[in-house]
């Protein structure tokens, strides 16, 4: 007899249905599992075996086999567990075939308990798109309140639980989507930066287009501060951009994360380019995926790999990434705002007190990070030093929910929820003696044309966040500020 039950898998970044099929034949003891399993599948027969028999459950006598559909898709992890067990059941005529509009999402202890799994909620969603909305899955199984409106966990302790609830001798606990309770989660505040006035009103500039920034200033000067606090200026993820990123953390990473606030990811400069932008076999994302939605902070940027700051090039236009290896495709979301910080040379005084370096030293400070990816910079901010350690402040600090509630209200102006296309920005400027201005200085700075693009994108969100209709000249020329500050 052939029993059969649904499970899932991550197959790149998306949940994949499989289909478990189990034959219980007469012969020699035999558990073979097919379709292309990894060494955990392949390991978890001994799991299965002993769960079985420890739930007080008859383990079938004879040769089993197990295929995983479809086949040419590699199963992988062990969230296949109980939907095998419950297949190998039902061959052995110890379970019901109903209902059969339920998956089996769970990892098998050798005590008959079921584990949760990381990947739950992603799964979840494969399975509610394939007509199975009724999803087994482990009692401590969180993130429920994250789950489609389609899709339902049922709830259970141990394998004999489940085998009771098929054979219709018990009720699992059933497990609703609830409207998630989201706070901010802050550790930092604008407020603890004193002036700097220039700069930070960069990066609020920087929060309403969502523009990728490069501080630049001297050692102390106050950079990393900035840039640690610049996710303060963001609003608050929507519900749905909240359970894509915790979705994505949650199945691909250790990071316990489940806030309003955009997520974070500074890595250390000596990450290879695989490690930022993902990659390796199976493909798995980089921290330039995990920063998706928010904020990807590389401090000290000339620190970094040549190679893994070039592999950003793709992602700070496309907002995407994909991945090819070995016949396998992978489309990696990344759509983030890149702040980085750097030394304006080796002894970080040039432009800003008296450098030592020569000029062969500075150019080779600079090669890592190659025209093209300077160009994808919107904003390049100056960070004086001298202004950062006056006795007395100009003025009181102001504090981050403050600027996060202009920052809030300019992109409601924009009518837009997250960064704004840079192709579009022509269409929304109605001025055409400020785009005739705005070509004649780009081509007398020798901008180019997406530096032209980007500038008219920054003078837009300094008008609106100004409360003016149409951005003009003095816009115009608060951008150019910001976009060749000449300090290299």
């Amino acid at each position: 007899m052939i029993g059969t039950s649904y499970g899932a898998v991550l197959d790149g970044m998306e949940g994949k249905v499989v289909r478990v099929e189990a034959d219980v034949s007469a012969g020699l003891p035999q558990f073979t599992v097919v379709g292309l399993p990894d060494s955990s599948v392949n390991e978890s027969k001994a799991r299965i075996r002993s769960a079985i028999r420890n739930s007080g459950l008859e383990f079938p006598r004879g040769r089993i086999t197990v295929n995983l559909s479809p086949a040419g898709i590699r199963k992988r992890g062990v969230g296949l567990d109980l939907a095998i067990a419950i297949a190998i059941l039902r061959a052995g005529r110890q379970l019901a075939p109903r209902p059969e509009n339920a998956a089996f999402l769970a990892e098998l202890a050798l005590t008959g308990e079921l584990l949760p799994l990381p990947e739950a909620l992603r799964l979840t969603d494969a399975c509610a798109e394939k007509s199975l909305p009724n999803v087994v899955v482990s009692h401590l199984q969180r993130d429920g309140e994250w789950l489609l409106n389609q899709a339902t966990w049922q709830n259970a302790t141990t394998l004999l639980e489940v085998s009771d609830w098929l054979n219709g001798l018990g009720q699992l606990t059933t497990h609703r989507p609830l409207p998630p309770k989201l706070k901010r989660h802050e550790a930092c505040d604008m407020c603890e930066v004193e002036n700097l006035t220039f700069a930070k009103r960069g990066l609020e500039i920087a929060a309403v287009g969502g523009l990728h920034t490069l501080l630049v200033g001297p050692p102390g000067s106050g950079k990393t501060m900035l840039a640690e606090r610049f996710v303060t200026l963001l609003p608050s993820l929507p519900p749905t951009h909240a359970r894509e990123v915790v979705s994505l953390l949650h199945s691909f990473s250790n990071v316990d994360w489940c806030s309003a606030t955009p997520p974070v990811r500074a890595p250390h400069h000596s990450i290879s380019s695989t490690g930022l932008t993902g990659g390796g076999h199976p493909i798995y994302p980089g921290e330039a995926t995990f920063a998706h939605r928010g904020v990807l902070l590389l401090d000290e940027l000339l620190e970094f790999n040549r190679s893994a700051l070039q592999s950003l090039r793709e992602p700070l236009m496309e907002r995407q990434i994909r991945i090819s290896r070995a016949g396998q495709s992978v489309l990696l979301p990344a759509d983030f705002i890149l702040i980085a910080t750097s030394n304006p040379c080796p002894c970080g005084q040039y432009g800003f007190g008296v450098c030592r370096c020569l000029e062969s030293e500075r150019n080779r400070y600079w090669s890592k990070i190659a025209g093209p990816l300077m160009d994808r910079f919107d904003l390049v901010i100056a960070v004086h030093q001298s202004s950062s350690i006056q006795k007395f402040p100009v003025s009181m600090p102001e504090k981050s929910q403050f600027i996060r509630s202009r920052v809030s209200e300019a992109k409601a102006a924009l009518s837009a929820q997250t960064r704004l296309s840079l192709s579009s920005t022509r269409s929304r400027l109605a001025n055409p003696s400020f785009l005739v201005r705005s070509a004649e200085i780009a081509a007398a700075l020798g901008i180019s044309r997406r530096g032209l693009e980007s500038v008219r994108h920054i003078a837009n969100c300094i008008a609106v966040l100004d409360g003016i209709e149409v951005p003009g000249e003095p816009q115009l020329l608060e951008a150019l500020q910001y976009r060749n500050p000449q300090i290299r």
